[in-house]
């Protein structure tokens, strides 16, 4: 009797500790991005607290010079940082610059998603990976981090961005100023009047953590293939490649405002971003499971 009560429970019993495990595994992932990138996230804070700084300061120097008839809003702001450039032409005499905020900020995203990365393939990282039984669920745990950390740093721009208005630097307004915007974002009247709360939105929130997010599937997929600090580099020269090149391939340009529809002629819309982000989303999962699946781990170099 007690070797068939064995066959019938040890199996549910197994699965439930599993399925512990992996839940476990999973919070283990998300805690991971609060906890050991508290550093980061304090000067990632510090970085937007500067450039929110800039924005205020040249904005009040615009409002002395009666350049500015209206007080910048939480949306000017946002776009301020988010906004990236325009397609660059240099056939057409377009001036060189660097979209020095849009940058920074993928650049602290990838750096997190890397740093992270090397972490899983060592130490305590690489034995969690080989207790799971499914590394599907250890690649879970990655898009969920990656998920967590990208929800904290827009977050945090929010959070930024909120504090100043409760300070009286911005009204608690969602829709751009058409002067502000002109001045500051290089985005002309008749499209800021195009930008409603819910372009606002789409455009400048929702869109740019999506892109943001499928960047870093990609990061983690290539962290597979090669080392953390390669894939690294190639991201970064990826989103540099987004704001130079027009190329559908590169969705870096749908985190970027100017490159809409409503601040560019030709540019992109909601549906034409979900719909390539969908694809190379796609795309990735299934290379990124077929990887895991010949991977050994055990003799990583």
């Amino acid at each position: 009797m007690f070797p068939v009560l064995y066959i019938v429970f040890l199996p549910r019993r197994t699965r439930q500790l599993n399925r512990c495990f992996m839940i476990n595994y999973l919070f283990y992932d998300i805690k991971n991005s609060i906890r050991n990138n508290k550093y980061k996230f304090l000067l990632f804070g510090l970085t937007i607290i500067v450039f929110y700084a800039f924005f205020i300061v040249e904005c009040g120097v615009l409002t002395q010079s009666n350049k500015l008839s209206s007080s910048p809003t939480i949306a000017d702001g946002a776009i301020y940082m988010l906004r990236g450039m325009y397609e660059y032409h240099p056939e057409l005499g377009d001036p060189f610059e660097i979209p020095v905020s849009w940058l920074i900020i993928q650049v602290f995203i990838s750096f997190t998603v890397d740093k992270y990365m090397n972490d899983g393939f060592e130490g305590i990282g690489q034995q969690l990976l080989l207790r799971s039984k499914k590394k599907r669920n250890w690649f879970l745990g990655k898009l969920l981090y990656c998920l967590s950390t990208i929800i904290i740093f827009y977050l945090i721009i929010g959070l930024i961005l909120g504090v100043g208005a409760l300070l009286g630097y911005t009204s608690f307004s969602f829709l751009p100023s058409s002067d502000v915007c002109l001045y500051m974002s290089d985005i002309n009247e008749e499209s800021t009047m195009l930008l409603n709360a819910q372009n606002v939105l789409i455009y400048v929130i929702v869109l740019p953590m999506v892109t943001s997010f499928v960047i870093s599937v990609g990061q983690v997929l290539l962290s597979i293939i090669f080392k953390p600090l390669i894939s690294f580099v190639i991201v970064i020269i990826y989103q540099v490649c987004s704001a130079y090149f027009s190329l559908s391939f590169f969705i870096g340009t749908y985190s970027m405002v100017l490159r809409s529809r409503y601040c560019s002629y030709g540019g992109y819309t909601i549906g034409t971003a979900l719909r390539a982000e969908i694809i190379l989303f796609s795309c990735l999962i299934l290379a990124s499971v077929f990887k895991l699946k010949k991977q050994d781990f055990l003799v990583r170099k």
